[in-house]
């Protein structure tokens, strides 16, 4: 299958599918996908490295809870994730580990203000020993 995202149409919001053949790399494919919907956003400057652990009983939520901390981080210190390393992605647990840059400007195109990563839709399912997430942004 392969790691991939799609975006879709979902009333006001917009829909972000997620592909990925293992759950270590949902939180990178979830990353590119959630700045997708806001453009085409490059980084460039000195950024920092950030760890991040999230505990939940629900995988999803603590999938969302990522993507609302990047979502945070890009609108108040102007940042995205360029790598992201999982050290652990478990039914109980994910910590994260990742590089962060400055956003280039002038080399990104914004296309949408995303507000809020929703739980509306929220959904981690494996399928055929491959994993699809779903995830809705309020723009």
């Amino acid at each position: 299958m392969g790691a991939s995202f799609e975006l879709f149409d979902h009333t006001a919001d917009v829909g972000v599918r997620l592909y990925a053949d293992s759950l270590e790399e949902l939180p990178f494919v979830a990353a590119k996908g959630l700045y997708s919907v806001i453009g085409q956003l490059r980084g460039g400057g000195l950024g920092r490295q950030q760890s991040f652990e999230f505990r939940d009983d629900d995988p999803e939520i603590m999938l969302r809870d990522f993507l609302a901390e990047l979502l945070y981080l890009f609108v108040q210190e102007g940042l995205i994730a360029d790598a992201v390393e999982v050290d652990e992605y478990s039914d109980r647990a994910l910590r994260v580990n990742v590089t962060l840059a400055l956003v280039d400007d002038g080399a990104s195109e914004f296309e949408r203000e995303v507000k809020a990563v929703t739980y509306h839709d929220l959904t981690l399912q494996e399928v055929d020993g491959a994993y699809v997430a779903v995830f809705i942004v309020d723009i």
